[in-house]
């Protein structure tokens, strides 16, 4: 399954807020077997995104975005994406009580700012929030679907688990490794890296990372994956391939 996800929000563009759930879901993702495509960061405005849904449709079964579900004038996703899927924006009684059981026992009254995230795009399937308000929202259009999940990180991630079985992709399996390699420069392992890569195309991907700060001045961070329909094998090719490396610059790990 090809994934985009898609970060909404000004804090986010405007580096006051890290992403963390972009991270978090590009590494979800990734860990069950799926392929995150591209990622796309946007402001608080309904044209972009519009623009980041319409971008992502062309090319992604699974669309996640983060971020907008709130009461507040400027959560504006629902609505952006309703008008990108020339869909009606409606009230949805699942939603509204989910926002009820959420909201009575804590005596929060249900103005009409908080009903706002019960209007969810027509044919919508929203998803119990079990950390905060806004629920989650699940639109299917067009062979797609798009998860919709709040900003803030408990409530992102709460939702996510919930529903991530659905998303475990049973054919392909990813297993990785990492090692570090003290007193190694990344130009030393460039060749091997560039021939192995070669030989085994799409069933192996090796990538150095330089560090700084070791005893020895420089090391390097390489990290092997494989995904393969066998998940023993894809297993067996990675640490195969890590042994390699480490016979041939591994003198200084301890």
């Amino acid at each position: 399954m090809e994934i985009a996800i898609i970060s909404i929000g000004n804090e986010v563009l405007k580096g006051h807020t890290s992403n963390s759930n972009y991270t978090f879901l590009a590494r979800q993702s990734t860990l069950m077997g799926n392929h995150v495509k591209r990622g796309y960061i946007v402001s608080d405005d309904p044209g972009e995104i519009s623009w980041a849904i319409g971008e992502a449709m062309s090319h992604a079964s699974l669309i996640i975005t983060t971020g907008g579900l709130g009461p507040t004038y400027d959560d504006m996703t629902l609505e952006s994406i309703a008008k990108a899927l020339n869909l009606s924006l409606v009230k949805n009684d699942a939603a509204l009580e989910m926002l009820r059981k959420r909201m009575i026992p804590r005596k929060i009254p249900l103005t009409p700012e908080r009903m706002k995230m019960a209007e969810l795009p027509e044919g919508s399937e929203p998803i119990f929030n079990p950390v905060g308000s806004a629920p989650g929202v699940l639109i299917r259009h067009s062979g797609r679907q798009i998860l919709c999940l709040p900003g803030v990180p408990q409530e992102m991630e709460a939702i996510f688990n919930s529903v991530k079985e659905r998303y475990q992709n049973p054919d392909l399996h990813y297993y990785e490794e990492s090692l570090e390699f003290p007193g190694t420069m990344e130009g030393e392992m460039a060749p091997l890296i560039k021939e192995e890569m070669k030989k085994f195309g799409d069933r192996l991907y090796i990538k150095s990372h330089p560090l700084s700060g070791s005893a020895s001045g420089y090391s390097v961070m390489l990290e092997i994956s494989s995904y393969n329909k066998d998940a023993k094998e894809a297993e067996r090719l990675v640490r195969e391939e890590l042994e390699l490396f480490r016979k041939r610059f591994g003198k200084n790990i301890q």
